[in-house]
C-alpha cells in the first residue's frame, strides 16, 4: 500500500472516529434527554394528583359520571389545562379506558374526548394494576408518558390519570442543537480533510521526489538530486538524502575507477601469464622430447659401451693367448737355433769325419722334423695372430677415436703375422729340401762332401731364417704384451664410459622426468589461467546483466516521462518513418524521437562508459535503430569512411544478425559474442525496452572481451 493511500486511510479512520465520537455525544445527550423527560413526567403526574386531591379524596363513578368527590371530572377541562398551563404538555382523565377531560387535540384540532387508552399503558393498568412511565403513541404521534390508576375506595381501578409531552416537542432544542453540531463537525472534518491533504500531498510530493530518486539510484543513476522544499524532517531527509547520493557517487567512481584498473591489470596478467605458459609449455615439450631423445641414445650408447668392454676383455683374453703362444714359439725358436748351432757344428766335424755323416744327417733329419713341428706351430700361431688382428682391426674401427692406436697395433700385428707366414712358409720349404737333402746324403753318401756344402748352406740359412722368427716371435710377443696392456686399459675405459654414460642416462631419465612433470605443472597452470580467466568473464556477464537491466529501467522511464510531460506523443515514439540524411557513409537516419532522445539520454548512457570495459551502452528500437549514441562515438563527421566508421555511430540503422536480435529479444536477457565492425571482439548483453506495456525495443551493453 502506497504511503498516501495509507494517509488517507489514517485520515479516513480520524474522521469516522471523530464522527463516530459526535453521534456517541448525541446518542448520551439524547439518552440523558429521554431520562430527564421520564423524571419530567414523573414531577408532573405529581403535581397532577396534588391538583386532582385538591377537589376531594373519593374517587368514584356515580351516574356515569366519575367524581371526585363532589366534582365532576367530565367534560371538565380545568385540571388538564391549568397542568399544561404549568409545564406544557398534555394532560388527561380517564373514566376507565375513555378520555373524559384532556387537551389532547385530534387531527381536525378538537379535544380527543371519549378516545379510548391502548397500548402498554393499558395493559400496565387494567391487566397489572401498575403505574406506566415510557415512551407511547397517542393518537398516532409518539409521546413521553406518565399513566396512574384511579382506584375507588374498594381498590377498583376506575379510571386513569396522565400526563405526557410530545417527543417532537421535547427533542426540538435537542435536534437543533444536533443539527448544529453536526454542522460544525462537517466543517471541521471538511476544513480538517482539506488541510490534511495539502499537508500530506505537500510531505509526499518531496516523498515521492524521494522514491523517484531511490529507485533511480537502484537503477544505476547515482548522480540524482531531490530539491528540499521544506525545512522540516522530509526536508531533513531530502537534504541528507542529496549528501548520501553526492557521497555515494564520488565514492563509487573512485572504487569503479580502481576497480576498473584492478581488473584490466588482472585481465592483463592472465593474457600474460596464458601466453608465457604456453612458450613455457612449448619450450618443455622441446626439452621432454629431447630429453627422452637423449634418454634413448644414451641407452644405446651404454649398449655399444657394454658391448666394447666385453669385446676388449675378449681380446684381452686372446691378447694372452697370443702372448703366451709367442712365448712357446720363442722357447721353441730358441731351441731351434741351438739346433741349428749342432748342425752348423756336425757339419764343420762332417769335414773332418765323412764317416759320421749318415749318423750326422739321421740327427739332422730329426732335427728337421722337430723344425717342421715347430714351424707348424709358428704358422697357427700367425693364423691366429692375423685372425686376432683382424678383430682387433674391426673393434678398433667401431672404437673410434680410443681404437686408433690400437688399429696401428693391429695393423703392425697383422703384418708381422704375415711375414711369420712367409717365413714358416720358407722355413717349411728349407726344412723339406733338408730332409729330401738328408735322404739324399744317407742314399748317396758319394756325394756326401757336396751335400754336407749343400746342408752347411741350407743350415746356414735356416739359422738365420731361424734368427729372423725369433726377431718376429719377440717382437709378436711384445704387440701382444702391448696389445694385452692397451685392451685392458680400453677395458677399463669402456667400464669407466659405461658408468658415466649410466649416469648420464639417470640425468636423462630425471631430466625427461622433470620435463614431464614441468610440462603438468606448466598445463595447471594454464588451467588456472584459463580457470581465472573463466571467473572474470562470468563475472563480468553478472555485472553486465545487471546493468544491462537497469539500463533499459531506466530508457524505460526516460521516455515514458516525454510521454507524461507531453514532450513526445505514442506515435511519435513508435516512428518508423526513417528519413534518410543525405551525404552520409555510412548511411545515417532521423525520427521524430532523435531530438528528445539526444537531449535526454545521452548523459545516461555515457554513465555506464565509466567502466573500462565498457565499449558501448546505448538504446535501440525494434529494427535495431540507434537514436544516440554515446559521446566517444559521435565526433563530427570528417568524410573519411575509416574515420566516421569508429567516430560517429550515432543514428545508424544496425540491423544485422546481433542488432536485430538484441533489438526484437523479448526475454530478460539475451547474451551474444561477436566481432564488432571495428574489430573488437564484444560480449553484447541486451535487454528489452517497453513503454505502457508495449515493447519498444532494446538497450545494449558491450563488453571488450
Amino acid at each position: 500500500m502506497s504511503l498516501s493511500r495509507k494517509f488517507a486511510f489514517l485520515l479516513a479512520i480520524s474522521l469516522t472516529a471523530a464522527v463516530a465520537a459526535t453521534l456517541f455525544v448525541l446518542y448520551e445527550v439524547r439518552s440523558e434527554a429521554e431520562r430527564q423527560a421520564t423524571v419530567a413526567q414523573e414531577g408532573r403526574i405529581n403535581t397532577f394528583w396534588q391538583l386532582l386531591r385538591s377537589k376531594g379524596d373519593v374517587f368514584a363513578v356515580i351516574d356515569g359520571k366519575l367524581m371526585v368527590g363532589s366534582y365532576v371530572a367530565n367534560g371538565n377541562f380545568e385540571l388538564p389545562d391549568l397542568v399544561q398551563k404549568l409545564f406544557g404538555g398534555t394532560a388527561t382523565i380517564f373514566m376507565g379506558d375513555t378520555r373524559v377531560s384532556t387537551n389532547v387535540l385530534k387531527e381536525d384540532g378538537s379535544r380527543a374526548v371519549g378516545t379510548r387508552l391502548t397500548g402498554k399503558a393499558y395493559d400496565a393498568i387494567f391487566r397489572e394494576g401498575r403505574s406506566y412511565r415510557g415512551e407511547t403513541t397517542i393518537l398516532d404521534i409518539p409521546y413521553f408518558t406518565a399513566y396512574d390508576p384511579i382506584k375507588n375506595a374498594k381498590g377498583e381501578v376506575i379510571g386513569v390519570l396522565y400526563v405526557g409531552t410530545k417527543r417532537s416537542e421535547f427533542f426540538s432544542a435537542y435536534d437543533l442543537l444536533s443539527r448544529k453540531l453536526i454542522a460544525v463537525a462537517l466543517i471541521n472534518v471538511s476544513i480538517f480533510t482539506l488541510l490534511a491533504v495539502y499537508l500530506v500531498r505537500r510531505s509526499l510530493r518531496t516523498l515521492n521526489r524521494l522514491t523517484s530518486a531511490v529507485r533511480s539510484v537502484a537503477e544505476g543513476d547515482l548522480d540524482v538530486q531531490v530539491p528540499v522544499e521544506s525545512r522540516d524532517e522530509i526536508g531533513v531527509l531530502a537534504e541528507s538524502f542529496n549528501t548520501m547520493t553526492s557521497v555515494v557517487f564520488k565514492g563509487m567512481q573512485e572504487e569503479i575507477a580502481k576497480t576498473n584498473r584492478m581488473v584490466a591489470n588482472i585481465k592483463e596478467t592472465i593474457q600474460q601469464l596464458s601466453t608465457s605458459a604456453n612458450e613455457i609449455m612449448a619450450i618443455s615439450a622441446q626439452q621432454s622430447a629431447g630429453a627422452t631423445q637423449q634418454a634413448t641414445a644414451v641407452q644405446e650408447a651404454m649398449t655399444t659401451a657394454e658391448e666394447m668392454a666385453v669385446t676388449a676383455r675378449q681380446v684381452a683374453q686372446n691378447a694372452v693367448q697370443v702372448e703366451t703362444q709367442a712365448e712357446r714359439a720363442n722357447a721353441a725358436g730358441s731351441h731351434g737355433g741351438t739346433a741349428v748351432a749342432n748342425a752348423l757344428s756336425g757339419m764343420g766335424e762332417l769335414r773332418s769325419q765323412m764317416l759320421a755323416v749318415a749318423e750326422a744327417m739321421l740327427q739332422l733329419g730329426e732335427n728337421s722334423q722337430k723344425i717342421g713341428g715347430i714351424v707348424d706351430i709358428i704358422d697357427e700361431i700367425s693364423d691366429q695372430t692375423n685372425l686376432l688382428a683382424l678383430n682387433a682391426t674391426i673393434e678398433a674401427a667401431g672404437a673410434g677415436e680410443a681404437g686408433k692406436r690400437f688399429a696401428v697395433v693391429a695393423n703392425e700385428v697383422k703384418r708381422l703375422s704375415q711375414r711369420t707366414a712367409e717365413a714358416t712358409g720358407q722355413i717349411k720349404s728349407l726344412i723339406e729340401a733338408i730332409q729330401k737333402a738328408t735322404n739324399a746324403t744317407i742314399m748317396l753318401t758319394e756325394n756326401g762332401t757336396k751335400g754336407v756344402d749343400a746342408a752347411n748352406i741350407l743350415v746356414t740359412r735356416v739359422a738365420e731364417a731361424l734368427q729372423e722368427i725369433l726377431q718376429l716371435i719377440q717382437e709378436t710377443n711384445a704387440a701382444a704384451k702391448e696389445i694385452n696392456f692397451s685392451t685392458q686399459q680400453q677395458t677399463s675405459a669402456s667400464e669407466e664410459m659405461a658408468s658415466t654414460i649410466v649416469e648420464v642416462r639417470d640425468v636423462a631419465t630425471q631430466v625427461a622426468s622433470g620435463a614431464q612433470e614441468t610440462t603438468q605443472a606448466i598445463a595447471e597452470l594454464t588451467g588456472l589461467a584459463e580457470r581465472l580467466k573463466d571467473l572474470m568473464e562470468d563475472e563480468l556477464q553478472t555485472k553486465g546483466k545487471a546493468k544491462a537491466l537497469a539500463g533499459a529501467r531506466l530508457m524505460s522511464r526516460i521516455l515514458h516521462q516525454a510521454l507524461t510531460s507531453g514532450a513526445l506523443t505514442e506515435a511519435d515514439l513508435f516512428d518508423e518513418n526513417y528519413i534518410p540524411i543525405p551525404g552520409t557513409d555510412p548511411q545515417k537516419f532521423t525520427t521524430r524521437f532523435d531530438a528528445y532522445c539526444d537531449a535526454h539520454i545521452t548523459a545516461k548512457q555515457d554513465d555506464f562508459l565509466n567502466d573500462v570495459q565498457v565499449a558501448f551502452a546505448v538504446l535501440i528500437d525494434r529494427h535495431g535503430y540507434l537514436p544516440t549514441h554515446n559521446s566517444r562515438y559521435t565526433q563530427p563527421l570528417t568524410g573519411d569512411y575509416d574515420r566516421d566508421l569508429k567516430g560517429n555511430r550515432t543514428k545508424r540503422m544496425f540491423d544485422d544478425k546481433v542488432g536485430l536480435a538484441a533489438a526484437r529479444n523479448e526475454e530478460e536477457l539475451l547474451v551474444q559474442v561477436y566481432n564488432r565492425d571495428t574489430g573488437e571482439r564484444i560480449w553484447d548483453i541486451s535487454a528489452p525496452v517497453y513503454i505502457n506495456g508495449r515493447h519498444w525495443g532494446g538497450f545494449r551493453i558491450g563488453y571488450t572481451m
